[in-house]
C-alpha cells in the first residue's frame, strides 16, 4: 500500500477513535449533568452513569474544604494501612520529617504509588521541597547517591536491591522492601521518633481496625537480625475500602495533622522574627518553639527545626519574598 494511503486510513482511523470516544464522554457528562448534586456534607458518594453505549458507577472522594489535604492519599491510604504496621509508619512518618532519603521498592506498582502518595501527605501542612519520583528508571538508579533527601520508588524487589548493589553502592539511603518486610540502612542512620503525647496510642483504636499489625525487619550490614522477615501477602491487601474503614483512614491523617498543628505549629511565633538586614532571626524562633514544646520532644526537636522543610515553611508562613 502506497505512503499516502496509509497516512489517510490513519487518518481515518484516529477520526473514528476520537468520534467514538467523544460520543461516550458526551453522553457521560450529560447523565451526571441531569442527576441532582450529591451531598456534600458527606465525604463519600457515587454518581451512576448510564448511556446507550455502557453504564457504570463512578465513585468519589469529595471531604469539605478543611479535610481537602487528604485528596493525594485517601485513595489509597487502606491499601496502605494493611501493609504497614502502626510503629513503621510513624518511623517512615519521622524519617521523612528529618530529611532522610527514603527509597521504596515494590514490584506492586498500585502499592508503591500508594505509599509514597500517603507518607508525603502524613507530614502536611508541611510542604516536601525535595525530589518526589514515583517509579525511578533503571536509567536514573545513580539517583539513589544524589545528595539531600528524597522520597523515591523502585518498582522492583529486593533481589534486584542485592542483585544491582544498591544498598552497598548508594548506601546514603534508606531503602524499604515492601514486599518482602525489609529495611536496608546504615547503623549510624539513627531516627530520633517523636513522643507528641504518645502519638501512637492516639492512633492505634482506628489503626488497628485496618488490620496492620507486622513489623518491619532492619537490615544492616555486618549485624544480624533476629526478626524475621514477613512477606506480604496479596490477599490480605485490601484495594478497595469499606465506608468505615474509609473513615478510620481519614481520621489516621488528620490525627497526624493535628499532631503536628498542636505539638509544632502552634508555637511558632505569630510575627516574624528578623536579624540583620530582614533576615529571619531562625534561632531565635527556634528557642522560643523549644521553650514552648513539651522537653519529651526535644530531642527530636532540634533535629527538625534545623530542616529545610521547616526552614520553608517559615518563609511561607510569613509571606516573605524570597528574592529580596
Amino acid at each position: 500500500m502506497p505512503h499516502e494511503d496509509l497516512k489517510r486510513h490513519d487518518t481515518i482511523d484516529g477520526l473514528f477513535t476520537f468520534n467514538y470516544i467523544n460520543t461516550i464522554v458526551k453522553e457521560n457528562l450529560m447523565t451526571i449533568y441531569k442527576q441532582s448534586p450529591p451531598s456534600f456534607n458527606s465525604s463519600f458518594f457515587d454518581i451512576k452513569v448510564k448511556g446507550s453505549v455502557m453504564e457504570s458507577k463512578v465513585g468519589f472522594i469529595l471531604p469539605a474544604q478543611p479535610k481537602a489535604y487528604t485528596l493525594e492519599a485517601i485513595w489509597g491510604s487502606c491499601l496502605v494501612f494493611c501493609c504497614i504496621s502502626l510503629k513503621d509508619l510513624i518511623w517512615f512518618f519521622t524519617a521523612l520529617m528529618l530529611e532522610r532519603k527514603l527509597i521504596f521498592l515494590s514490584k506492586n506498582l498500585h502499592l508503591l504509588t500508594a505509599t509514597l502518595s500517603v507518607i508525603r501527605s502524613l507530614t502536611k501542612p508541611f510542604k516536601y521541597p525535595f525530589p518526589l519520583i514515583f517509579n525511578l528508571p533503571e536509567l536514573l538508579m545513580v539517583m539513589c547517591d544524589a545528595p539531600g533527601a528524597a522520597l523515591i520508588g523502585i518498582n522492583k524487589t529486593e533481589e534486584y536491591l542485592k542483585a544491582e548493589g544498591l544498598f552497598e553502592n548508594y548506601s546514603s539511603g534508606i531503602y524499604v522492601c515492601l514486599d518482602e518486610g525489609k529495611i536496608y540502612m546504615e547503623p549510624d542512620n539513627n531516627i530520633v521518633l517523636p513522643h507528641f503525647d504518645n502519638m501512637e496510642k492516639s492512633l492505634m483504636k482506628n489503626y488497628a481496625r485496618l488490620n496492620a499489625n507486622l513489623n518491619y525487619q532492619i537490615v544492616q550490614i555486618g549485624k544480624k537480625s533476629n526478626v524475621k522477615p514477613v512477606a506480604r501477602r496479596e490477599r490480605d491487601m485490601k484495594y478497595s475500602a469499606s465506608v468505615e474503614q474509609k473513615n478510620d483512614c481519614m481520621s489516621v491523617l488528620e490525627t497526624f495533622k493535628e499532631t503536628l498543628e498542636k505539638k509544632i505549629l502552634r508555637y511558632v511565633p505569630s510575627e516574624p522574627i528578623f536579624k540583620e538586614k530582614k533576615q529571619l532571626d531562625y534561632d531565635k524562633i527556634e528557642e522560643i518553639i523549644l521553650h514552648k514544646s513539651d522537653k519529651a520532644d526535644h530531642p527530636f526537636m532540634k533535629q527538625f527545626l534545623q530542616t529545610q522543610i521547616f526552614t520553608y515553611y517559615l518563609e511561607q508562613h510569613y509571606e516573605l519574598d524570597l528574592k529580596d
